[in-house]
Protein backbone atom coordinates (compact mmCIF):
# COMPACT_ATOMS: atom_id res chain seq x y z
CA UNK A 1 0.00 0.00 0.00
CA UNK A 2 2.73 2.22 0.58
CA UNK A 3 4.07 2.22 -3.11
CA UNK A 4 0.66 3.16 -4.92
CA UNK A 5 0.55 6.40 -4.58
CA UNK A 6 4.73 6.61 -5.81
CA UNK A 7 2.86 4.12 -8.54
CA UNK A 8 -0.02 6.16 -9.03
CA UNK A 9 2.73 9.88 -9.45
CA UNK A 10 4.74 7.98 -11.94
CA UNK A 11 2.18 7.34 -14.13
CA UNK A 12 0.81 11.05 -14.11
CA UNK A 13 4.41 12.07 -14.79
CA UNK A 14 4.84 9.75 -17.45
CA UNK A 15 1.14 10.61 -18.93
CA UNK A 16 2.37 14.47 -18.72
CA UNK A 17 5.32 13.42 -20.66
CA UNK A 18 4.85 14.72 -24.54
CA UNK A 19 6.23 13.89 -27.65
CA UNK A 20 6.23 15.65 -30.83
CA UNK A 21 8.16 13.41 -34.08
CA UNK A 22 9.71 14.71 -37.05
CA UNK A 23 6.11 13.26 -38.94
CA UNK A 24 4.51 16.07 -36.58
CA UNK A 25 7.28 18.90 -37.35
CA UNK A 26 7.47 20.65 -40.62
CA UNK A 27 9.66 23.05 -41.62
CA UNK A 28 7.96 26.80 -41.99
CA UNK A 29 10.02 29.39 -42.88
CA UNK A 30 13.55 29.32 -44.71
CA UNK A 31 16.06 32.36 -44.91
CA UNK A 32 18.35 31.82 -47.40
CA UNK A 33 21.93 33.95 -47.67
CA UNK A 34 25.24 33.62 -50.04
CA UNK A 35 26.06 29.98 -48.82
CA UNK A 36 23.59 29.08 -46.14
CA UNK A 37 20.44 29.38 -45.36
CA UNK A 38 18.58 29.27 -41.58
CA UNK A 39 15.39 26.88 -41.25
CA UNK A 40 12.84 27.59 -38.61
CA UNK A 41 10.96 24.01 -38.21
CA UNK A 42 7.87 23.90 -36.36
CA UNK A 43 6.52 21.32 -34.03
CA UNK A 44 3.39 21.15 -31.93
CA UNK A 45 3.33 21.26 -27.98
CA UNK A 46 0.75 19.13 -26.39
CA UNK A 47 -0.71 20.72 -23.08
CA UNK A 48 0.79 19.31 -20.14
CA UNK A 49 3.44 18.11 -22.64
CA UNK A 50 7.26 17.27 -21.15
CA UNK A 51 9.37 16.90 -23.90
CA UNK A 52 9.51 17.47 -27.32
CA UNK A 53 11.34 15.14 -29.52
CA UNK A 54 12.30 15.88 -32.99
CA UNK A 55 13.82 12.50 -34.93
CA UNK A 56 14.98 12.59 -38.83
CA UNK A 57 16.66 15.61 -38.48
CA UNK A 58 19.95 15.64 -41.34
CA UNK A 59 23.35 16.27 -39.68
CA UNK A 60 23.97 18.78 -41.84
CA UNK A 61 22.36 21.12 -40.03
CA UNK A 62 25.21 23.48 -37.46
CA UNK A 63 24.04 22.07 -33.75
CA UNK A 64 25.97 25.41 -32.73
CA UNK A 65 23.50 28.07 -34.34
CA UNK A 66 20.66 25.64 -32.66
CA UNK A 67 18.15 27.82 -31.22
CA UNK A 68 14.68 27.19 -29.68
CA UNK A 69 11.65 29.05 -28.91
CA UNK A 70 8.11 28.44 -27.93
CA UNK A 71 4.62 30.02 -27.61
CA UNK A 72 3.78 32.01 -24.36
CA UNK A 73 2.53 29.22 -21.95
CA UNK A 74 5.64 26.38 -22.70
CA UNK A 75 8.38 26.79 -20.71
CA UNK A 76 11.91 25.37 -22.32
CA UNK A 77 14.42 23.91 -20.71
CA UNK A 78 17.52 21.77 -21.82
CA UNK A 79 18.18 21.34 -25.40
CA UNK A 80 20.15 17.74 -26.11
CA UNK A 81 21.24 16.80 -29.58
CA UNK A 82 22.35 12.88 -30.68
CA UNK A 83 23.20 11.11 -33.71
CA UNK A 84 21.13 8.22 -35.06
CA UNK A 85 22.75 5.53 -37.59
CA UNK A 86 20.23 4.29 -40.17
CA UNK A 87 20.23 0.95 -38.37
CA UNK A 88 17.81 2.35 -36.30
CA UNK A 89 16.42 4.91 -37.50
CA UNK A 90 14.92 2.72 -40.20
CA UNK A 91 11.50 5.70 -40.57
CA UNK A 92 13.81 7.95 -41.37
CA UNK A 93 15.21 6.30 -44.44
CA UNK A 94 11.71 6.98 -46.18
CA UNK A 95 12.21 10.11 -48.92
CA UNK A 96 9.70 12.39 -50.18
CA UNK A 97 8.57 10.08 -53.08
CA UNK A 98 8.77 6.60 -51.69
CA UNK A 99 4.95 6.99 -50.21
CA UNK A 100 3.68 7.85 -53.84
CA UNK A 101 5.80 4.69 -54.98
CA UNK A 102 4.17 2.43 -52.55
CA UNK A 103 0.78 4.04 -53.08
CA UNK A 104 1.28 3.54 -57.45
CA UNK A 105 2.86 -0.13 -56.14
CA UNK A 106 -0.72 -0.87 -54.54
CA UNK A 107 -1.75 0.40 -57.48
CA UNK A 108 -0.68 -1.70 -60.14
CA UNK A 109 -0.61 -4.98 -57.91
CA UNK A 110 -4.82 -4.25 -58.01
CA UNK A 111 -4.45 -3.76 -61.57
CA UNK A 112 -2.66 -6.83 -62.16
CA UNK A 113 -5.64 -8.80 -60.25
CA UNK A 114 -7.91 -7.49 -62.68
CA UNK A 115 -5.97 -8.90 -65.90
CA UNK A 116 -5.74 -11.90 -64.22
CA UNK A 117 -9.27 -12.26 -63.37
CA UNK A 118 -10.10 -10.99 -66.79
CA UNK A 119 -7.75 -13.49 -68.21
CA UNK A 120 -9.53 -16.63 -66.19
CA UNK A 121 -12.93 -15.58 -67.71
CA UNK A 122 -11.26 -16.14 -71.12
CA UNK A 123 -10.24 -19.20 -70.09
CA UNK A 124 -13.93 -20.42 -68.91
CA UNK A 125 -15.34 -19.00 -72.34
CA UNK A 126 -12.54 -20.73 -74.19
CA UNK A 127 -13.25 -24.26 -72.19
CA UNK A 128 -17.14 -23.77 -73.33
CA UNK A 129 -16.13 -24.13 -76.84
CA UNK A 130 -13.85 -26.70 -76.39
CA UNK A 131 -14.81 -29.81 -78.61
CA UNK A 132 -16.01 -32.56 -75.97
CA UNK A 133 -19.06 -29.90 -75.85
CA UNK A 134 -19.69 -29.95 -79.49
CA UNK A 135 -22.47 -32.83 -78.67
CA UNK A 136 -24.48 -30.14 -76.58
CA UNK A 137 -24.30 -27.72 -78.68
CA UNK A 138 -25.75 -30.09 -81.58
CA UNK A 139 -28.82 -30.85 -79.49
CA UNK A 140 -29.31 -27.19 -78.82
CA UNK A 141 -32.31 -25.67 -81.22
CA UNK A 142 -31.01 -22.88 -83.38
CA UNK A 143 -32.34 -20.44 -81.56
CA UNK A 144 -31.26 -20.88 -78.41
CA UNK A 145 -27.20 -21.49 -80.02
CA UNK A 146 -27.73 -18.08 -81.42
CA UNK A 147 -28.46 -16.38 -78.30
CA UNK A 148 -25.66 -18.46 -76.72
CA UNK A 149 -23.49 -17.14 -79.09
CA UNK A 150 -24.65 -13.84 -78.92
CA UNK A 151 -23.89 -13.94 -75.19
CA UNK A 152 -20.38 -15.14 -75.55
CA UNK A 153 -19.34 -12.87 -78.00
CA UNK A 154 -20.30 -9.74 -76.09
CA UNK A 155 -18.75 -11.41 -73.12
CA UNK A 156 -15.44 -11.84 -74.52
CA UNK A 157 -15.48 -8.19 -76.46
CA UNK A 158 -16.30 -6.46 -73.32
CA UNK A 159 -13.70 -8.54 -71.51
CA UNK A 160 -10.92 -7.60 -73.97
CA UNK A 161 -12.05 -3.93 -74.10
CA UNK A 162 -11.07 -4.33 -70.09
CA UNK A 163 -8.35 -5.70 -70.77
CA UNK A 164 -7.10 -2.83 -73.17
CA UNK A 165 -8.17 -0.08 -70.41
CA UNK A 166 -6.13 -1.97 -67.69
CA UNK A 167 -2.86 -2.39 -70.07
CA UNK A 168 -3.23 1.62 -70.73
CA UNK A 169 -3.61 2.52 -66.87
CA UNK A 170 -1.04 0.15 -66.08
CA UNK A 171 1.39 1.45 -68.52
CA UNK A 172 0.44 5.35 -66.62
CA UNK A 173 1.21 3.63 -63.31
CA UNK A 174 4.54 2.35 -64.52
CA UNK A 175 5.74 6.15 -66.42
CA UNK A 176 4.48 7.42 -62.66
CA UNK A 177 7.05 5.05 -60.50
CA UNK A 178 9.88 5.31 -63.37
CA UNK A 179 9.60 9.22 -63.26
CA UNK A 180 9.34 9.53 -59.37
CA UNK A 181 12.07 6.38 -59.09
CA UNK A 182 14.12 8.92 -61.06
CA UNK A 183 13.42 11.74 -59.38
CA UNK A 184 14.65 9.84 -56.11
CA UNK A 185 17.57 8.79 -57.15
CA UNK A 186 18.48 12.25 -58.24
CA UNK A 187 18.01 13.15 -55.20
CA UNK A 188 21.15 11.14 -53.83
CA UNK A 189 21.67 7.89 -51.73
CA UNK A 190 19.87 7.84 -48.26
CA UNK A 191 21.97 9.35 -45.53
CA UNK A 192 24.16 6.84 -42.92
CA UNK A 193 22.59 9.08 -40.08
CA UNK A 194 20.38 11.37 -38.81
CA UNK A 195 19.56 13.53 -35.79
CA UNK A 196 17.24 13.96 -32.79
CA UNK A 197 16.78 16.82 -30.95
CA UNK A 198 15.04 16.36 -27.59
CA UNK A 199 13.69 19.23 -25.82
CA UNK A 200 12.37 19.69 -22.02
CA UNK A 201 9.26 21.41 -21.57
CA UNK A 202 6.66 22.40 -18.83
CA UNK A 203 3.69 23.07 -21.08
CA UNK A 204 0.64 24.36 -19.13
CA UNK A 205 -1.47 24.91 -22.47
CA UNK A 206 -1.29 23.77 -25.99
CA UNK A 207 1.50 25.57 -28.36
CA UNK A 208 3.62 25.82 -30.95
CA UNK A 209 8.10 25.29 -30.70
CA UNK A 210 10.07 26.24 -33.30
CA UNK A 211 13.39 24.77 -33.79
CA UNK A 212 15.70 27.52 -35.78
CA UNK A 213 19.40 26.44 -36.90
CA UNK A 214 21.59 27.49 -39.94
CA UNK A 215 22.67 25.32 -42.82
CA UNK A 216 26.17 25.65 -44.68
CA UNK A 217 25.82 25.07 -48.69
CA UNK A 218 21.98 26.32 -49.69
CA UNK A 219 22.15 29.83 -51.16
CA UNK A 220 20.87 31.80 -53.95
CA UNK A 221 21.68 34.52 -56.45
CA UNK A 222 20.61 37.41 -58.63
CA UNK A 223 19.07 37.37 -61.86
CA UNK A 224 17.26 39.60 -63.97
CA UNK A 225 15.23 40.13 -67.48
CA UNK A 226 14.64 43.36 -69.42
CA UNK A 227 12.34 43.31 -72.11
CA UNK A 228 12.28 46.68 -74.29
CA UNK A 229 9.12 47.77 -76.17
CA UNK A 230 10.49 50.03 -79.20
CA UNK A 231 6.68 51.14 -79.68
CA UNK A 232 6.57 53.00 -76.25
CA UNK A 233 10.45 52.98 -75.00
CA UNK A 234 9.79 51.65 -71.99
CA UNK A 235 12.06 48.66 -69.97
CA UNK A 236 10.26 46.36 -67.97
CA UNK A 237 13.04 45.28 -65.10
CA UNK A 238 12.26 41.35 -64.08
CA UNK A 239 13.77 40.55 -60.97
CA UNK A 240 14.47 37.17 -60.32
CA UNK A 241 16.20 34.76 -58.13
CA UNK A 242 18.36 31.56 -58.75
CA UNK A 243 17.94 29.14 -55.72
CA UNK A 244 19.11 25.57 -54.87
CA UNK A 245 19.89 23.33 -51.84
CA UNK A 246 21.36 19.95 -50.79
CA UNK A 247 20.48 20.20 -47.28
CA UNK A 248 19.75 16.82 -46.74
CA UNK A 249 15.82 17.78 -46.12
CA UNK A 250 12.99 18.87 -48.89
CA UNK A 251 11.73 21.56 -48.03
CA UNK A 252 7.64 21.62 -49.01
CA UNK A 253 5.61 24.73 -48.88
CA UNK A 254 8.11 26.95 -47.30
CA UNK A 255 8.24 30.57 -46.87
CA UNK A 256 11.05 31.66 -48.06
CA UNK A 257 13.14 34.74 -47.06
CA UNK A 258 15.98 35.98 -49.78
CA UNK A 259 18.56 38.26 -47.89
CA UNK A 260 22.00 39.75 -49.45
CA UNK A 261 23.71 40.11 -46.12
CA UNK A 262 26.68 37.70 -45.22
CA UNK A 263 26.17 36.05 -41.50
CA UNK A 264 29.62 33.86 -42.05
CA UNK A 265 31.07 37.22 -42.42
CA UNK A 266 33.20 38.70 -39.42
CA UNK A 267 30.55 41.20 -37.65
CA UNK A 268 33.04 42.78 -35.65
CA UNK A 269 35.42 45.92 -37.29
CA UNK A 270 38.97 45.64 -36.82
CA UNK A 271 41.09 47.74 -34.07
CA UNK A 272 43.96 49.77 -34.92
CA UNK A 273 47.13 48.75 -33.39
CA UNK A 274 49.90 51.41 -31.71
CA UNK A 275 52.09 52.26 -34.38
CA UNK A 276 55.39 52.07 -32.26
CA UNK A 277 58.95 52.96 -33.83
CA UNK A 278 62.36 52.52 -31.64
CA UNK A 279 65.80 51.66 -32.23
CA UNK A 280 66.52 48.19 -31.72
CA UNK A 281 69.88 46.56 -30.39
CA UNK A 282 72.06 44.88 -32.60
CA UNK A 283 72.02 41.25 -32.08
CA UNK A 284 67.85 42.32 -32.02
CA UNK A 285 67.70 44.04 -34.91
CA UNK A 286 70.17 41.31 -37.05
CA UNK A 287 67.62 38.72 -36.10
CA UNK A 288 65.03 40.54 -36.74
CA UNK A 289 66.84 40.88 -40.11
CA UNK A 290 67.08 37.64 -40.55
CA UNK A 291 63.57 36.53 -39.82
CA UNK A 292 62.38 39.19 -42.54
CA UNK A 293 63.97 37.10 -44.97
CA UNK A 294 62.95 33.94 -44.10
CA UNK A 295 60.42 31.69 -45.90
CA UNK A 296 56.92 31.62 -43.68
CA UNK A 297 56.42 28.57 -41.72
CA UNK A 298 53.72 25.79 -42.10
CA UNK A 299 50.87 27.24 -40.74
CA UNK A 300 49.46 24.82 -37.22
CA UNK A 301 47.49 21.78 -37.92
CA UNK A 302 44.45 22.76 -37.42
CA UNK A 303 42.18 21.05 -34.01
CA UNK A 304 39.93 18.44 -34.05
CA UNK A 305 36.80 18.91 -34.93
CA UNK A 306 34.22 18.70 -31.89
CA UNK A 307 31.62 15.98 -31.93
CA UNK A 308 28.26 17.13 -34.16
CA UNK A 309 29.60 19.61 -36.02
CA UNK A 310 28.27 20.17 -39.17
CA UNK A 311 30.46 19.14 -42.44
CA UNK A 312 31.65 21.76 -44.41
CA UNK A 313 29.71 21.54 -47.36
CA UNK A 314 31.22 23.72 -50.62
CA UNK A 315 29.46 26.87 -51.41
CA UNK A 316 26.96 26.76 -54.11
CA UNK A 317 26.89 30.53 -55.70
CA UNK A 318 29.36 33.01 -55.56
CA UNK A 319 29.05 35.53 -52.74
CA UNK A 320 30.94 38.10 -54.11
CA UNK A 321 28.17 39.19 -56.41
CA UNK A 322 26.49 41.06 -53.07
CA UNK A 323 29.75 42.87 -52.24
CA UNK A 324 29.54 46.55 -51.84
CA UNK A 325 25.43 46.52 -51.61
CA UNK A 326 23.71 47.35 -48.61
CA UNK A 327 21.79 44.24 -46.82
CA UNK A 328 18.21 43.77 -48.15
CA UNK A 329 15.93 41.20 -48.10
CA UNK A 330 12.97 39.46 -50.64
CA UNK A 331 9.44 38.02 -49.85
CA UNK A 332 8.87 35.38 -52.23
CA UNK A 333 5.36 34.85 -52.43
CA UNK A 334 3.23 31.69 -51.49
CA UNK A 335 5.19 28.79 -50.47
CA UNK A 336 8.11 27.35 -52.04
CA UNK A 337 8.80 23.87 -52.77
CA UNK A 338 12.56 22.89 -53.17
CA UNK A 339 14.14 19.42 -53.30
CA UNK A 340 17.24 18.65 -51.41
CA UNK A 341 18.92 17.35 -54.66
CA UNK A 342 21.31 20.45 -55.92
CA UNK A 343 18.60 21.43 -58.61
CA UNK A 344 18.70 25.48 -59.29
CA UNK A 345 15.03 26.95 -59.78
CA UNK A 346 14.46 30.32 -60.71
CA UNK A 347 11.90 32.48 -57.94
CA UNK A 348 10.14 35.81 -59.48
CA UNK A 349 10.86 38.25 -57.00
CA UNK A 350 8.98 40.91 -58.54
CA UNK A 351 8.91 43.50 -61.85
CA UNK A 352 9.03 47.21 -62.36
CA UNK A 353 8.51 49.01 -65.62
CA UNK A 354 11.16 52.14 -65.84
CA UNK A 355 10.88 54.59 -68.73
CA UNK A 356 14.42 54.03 -71.17
CA UNK A 357 16.02 56.91 -74.08
CA UNK A 358 16.25 54.19 -76.80
CA UNK A 359 18.61 55.13 -79.38
CA UNK A 360 21.12 53.04 -81.85
CA UNK A 361 24.66 53.23 -81.71
CA UNK A 362 27.40 52.89 -84.94
CA UNK A 363 30.92 52.74 -84.11
CA UNK A 364 31.83 52.35 -87.88
CA UNK A 365 35.72 52.22 -87.24
CA UNK A 366 34.90 49.03 -85.73
CA UNK A 367 31.94 47.60 -87.14
CA UNK A 368 29.18 48.89 -89.71
CA UNK A 369 26.83 47.57 -87.66
CA UNK A 370 24.11 49.50 -85.57
CA UNK A 371 22.70 48.11 -82.31
CA UNK A 372 19.64 49.23 -80.58
CA UNK A 373 20.76 50.44 -76.86
CA UNK A 374 18.20 52.25 -74.26
CA UNK A 375 19.32 54.52 -70.76
CA UNK A 376 17.95 53.20 -68.22
CA UNK A 377 17.84 55.34 -65.09
CA UNK A 378 18.62 53.02 -61.35
CA UNK A 379 15.36 51.14 -60.40
CA UNK A 380 14.18 52.22 -56.51
CA UNK A 381 15.68 49.64 -54.48
CA UNK A 382 19.56 47.34 -53.62
CA UNK A 383 19.99 45.36 -57.47
CA UNK A 384 23.48 43.31 -56.71
CA UNK A 385 25.24 42.23 -59.79
CA UNK A 386 23.79 39.27 -61.78
CA UNK A 387 23.14 37.84 -65.49
CA UNK A 388 20.65 39.57 -67.52
CA UNK A 389 18.47 38.40 -70.19
CA UNK A 390 17.45 40.93 -73.18
CA UNK A 391 14.43 40.88 -74.87
CA UNK A 392 13.05 43.91 -77.63
CA UNK A 393 9.62 43.48 -78.44
CA UNK A 394 9.21 39.71 -77.11
CA UNK A 395 11.99 38.23 -78.80
CA UNK A 396 15.04 36.95 -77.26
CA UNK A 397 18.22 39.04 -78.40
CA UNK A 398 21.00 37.88 -75.46
CA UNK A 399 22.44 38.27 -72.60
CA UNK A 400 24.36 40.14 -70.62
CA UNK A 401 25.64 41.07 -66.89
CA UNK A 402 23.80 43.97 -64.65
CA UNK A 403 26.59 45.83 -62.21
CA UNK A 404 25.05 48.99 -61.95
CA UNK A 405 27.68 49.52 -58.36
CA UNK A 406 27.05 53.30 -57.64
CA UNK A 407 25.94 54.79 -61.05
CA UNK A 408 22.68 56.09 -61.49
CA UNK A 409 21.90 55.31 -65.02
CA UNK A 410 23.09 52.38 -67.16
CA UNK A 411 22.94 51.38 -71.20
CA UNK A 412 21.25 48.15 -72.04
CA UNK A 413 22.32 46.68 -75.66
CA UNK A 414 19.49 45.19 -77.29
CA UNK A 415 20.41 43.59 -80.34
CA UNK A 416 21.24 44.79 -83.99
CA UNK A 417 19.43 47.46 -85.32
CA UNK A 418 18.75 46.16 -89.55
CA UNK A 419 16.66 49.57 -90.28
CA UNK A 420 20.04 51.86 -90.17
CA UNK A 421 22.72 51.17 -93.05
CA UNK A 422 25.94 52.47 -92.35
CA UNK A 423 28.57 52.95 -94.72
CA UNK A 424 32.06 53.07 -94.27
CA UNK A 425 34.53 55.12 -96.89
CA UNK A 426 37.93 53.34 -97.44
CA UNK A 427 40.40 54.94 -95.08
CA UNK A 428 42.95 57.38 -96.90
CA UNK A 429 46.36 57.60 -96.00
CA UNK A 430 49.23 59.87 -96.35
CA UNK A 431 52.74 60.72 -94.97
CA UNK A 432 55.04 63.32 -95.31
CA UNK A 433 57.99 65.04 -93.81
CA UNK A 434 57.79 68.52 -92.44
CA UNK A 435 59.82 70.90 -90.57
CA UNK A 436 62.39 73.73 -91.10
CA UNK A 437 65.38 70.99 -91.70
CA UNK A 438 63.19 67.95 -92.80
CA UNK A 439 63.59 66.45 -89.05
CA UNK A 440 59.58 65.71 -88.24
CA UNK A 441 57.55 62.77 -90.07
CA UNK A 442 53.89 63.70 -90.62
CA UNK A 443 50.67 61.12 -91.24
CA UNK A 444 47.45 61.67 -92.01
CA UNK A 445 44.31 59.87 -91.91
CA UNK A 446 41.21 60.85 -93.36
CA UNK A 447 37.71 59.16 -92.58
CA UNK A 448 34.08 59.47 -93.97
CA UNK A 449 31.10 57.73 -92.99
CA UNK A 450 27.18 57.69 -93.55
CA UNK A 451 24.51 56.44 -91.83
CA UNK A 452 20.82 56.31 -93.65
CA UNK A 453 17.63 55.73 -91.49
CA UNK A 454 15.88 52.90 -93.47
CA UNK A 455 12.91 52.83 -91.10
CA UNK A 456 9.66 54.82 -91.45
CA UNK A 457 10.27 56.55 -88.04
CA UNK A 458 12.80 58.98 -86.39
CA UNK A 459 15.69 57.74 -85.72
CA UNK A 460 18.18 59.19 -83.08
CA UNK A 461 21.61 57.68 -83.30
CA UNK A 462 24.99 57.74 -81.75
CA UNK A 463 27.76 57.53 -83.30
CA UNK A 464 31.34 57.13 -81.75
CA UNK A 465 34.87 57.45 -82.63
CA UNK A 466 38.23 56.94 -80.98
CA UNK A 467 40.75 59.62 -82.46
CA UNK A 468 44.44 59.63 -81.79
CA UNK A 469 45.69 61.17 -78.54
CA UNK A 470 49.31 61.89 -78.25
CA UNK A 471 51.26 60.43 -75.15
CA UNK A 472 54.50 62.23 -75.44
CA UNK A 473 55.53 65.77 -75.61
CA UNK A 474 56.83 65.17 -78.92
CA UNK A 475 53.46 63.90 -80.65
CA UNK A 476 51.24 66.93 -82.08
CA UNK A 477 47.91 65.74 -82.74
CA UNK A 478 45.38 67.66 -85.31
CA UNK A 479 42.06 66.66 -85.23
CA UNK A 480 39.28 68.15 -88.07
CA UNK A 481 35.42 66.99 -87.87
CA UNK A 482 32.51 67.87 -90.26
CA UNK A 483 30.28 68.02 -88.29
CA UNK A 484 31.88 69.19 -84.81
CA UNK A 485 31.09 65.74 -82.53
CA UNK A 486 28.70 66.34 -79.99
CA UNK A 487 30.60 65.50 -76.44
CA UNK A 488 34.62 65.89 -77.16
CA UNK A 489 34.69 63.59 -74.17
CA UNK A 490 32.41 60.57 -74.11
CA UNK A 491 31.80 59.45 -70.71
CA UNK A 492 35.19 60.80 -69.78
CA UNK A 493 36.69 58.49 -71.97
CA UNK A 494 40.10 60.15 -73.28
CA UNK A 495 40.09 60.28 -77.11
CA UNK A 496 36.60 58.81 -77.46
CA UNK A 497 34.18 61.85 -79.54
CA UNK A 498 30.60 61.40 -79.79
CA UNK A 499 27.73 62.83 -82.43
CA UNK A 500 24.35 62.01 -81.49
CA UNK A 501 22.26 63.06 -84.74
CA UNK A 502 17.87 62.67 -85.22
CA UNK A 503 17.51 61.58 -88.30
CA UNK A 504 13.97 61.38 -90.22
CA UNK A 505 12.45 58.76 -92.28
CA UNK A 506 14.49 58.13 -95.00
CA UNK A 507 17.30 60.63 -94.35
CA UNK A 508 20.84 60.47 -94.20
CA UNK A 509 23.85 62.33 -92.44
CA UNK A 510 27.46 61.83 -93.54
CA UNK A 511 30.60 62.37 -91.01
CA UNK A 512 33.95 63.11 -91.23
CA UNK A 513 37.10 63.15 -89.39
CA UNK A 514 40.71 63.89 -90.31
CA UNK A 515 43.98 63.62 -88.42
CA UNK A 516 47.42 64.82 -89.02
CA UNK A 517 49.71 63.27 -86.21
CA UNK A 518 53.69 64.76 -86.73
CA UNK A 519 56.25 63.32 -84.78
CA UNK A 520 60.55 63.38 -84.60
CA UNK A 521 61.71 61.59 -87.50
CA UNK A 522 64.57 59.04 -85.89
CA UNK A 523 61.62 58.54 -83.20
CA UNK A 524 59.84 55.19 -83.18
CA UNK A 525 56.21 55.44 -82.66
CA UNK A 526 53.63 52.91 -81.75
CA UNK A 527 50.02 52.95 -82.83
CA UNK A 528 50.35 54.72 -86.42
Amino acid sequence: MTYFPKLLLAAACFAALGHANAADSVIKRVTLYPGVAAVERVAPVAANAGEVRLTCLPTTFDTNTLRVEADAGIRVGDVSVKTVPKALATRCNLGSNDAKIRELEDQRAALDADVSANEAVLAYIKALNAPESGAARAAAPVGSLDTTVESVRRAVSTTLVKQQKLARQKELIEQQIAALTADSEAAGPKAEEYREVSVRVAATKAGELRLIYQVNGPGWTPAYRAALDSATGAVKLDRLAVVAQSSGEDWRGVQLRLSTAQPRNNATPPMPWPWEIGILPAMVARSAAMYDMAPASAPAPAPAMKALRAPTLPPTFDASVFEGTYSTEFEVPGGVDLASNGQRVTLPLGSQTVAAKVFSRVVPNVSNEAFVMADVSRPEGVWPRGDMQLLRDNALVGKTVWNMGDEQSVTLAFGRDESLRVRVEPQKTQSATAGFIGNRQEREWHRGYTIENMRKTVANIEVLEATPVGTDADIKVEQAFNPQPTDKSWKDKRGVVAWTQTLAPGKSAKLTADYKVSYPKDARVSGL
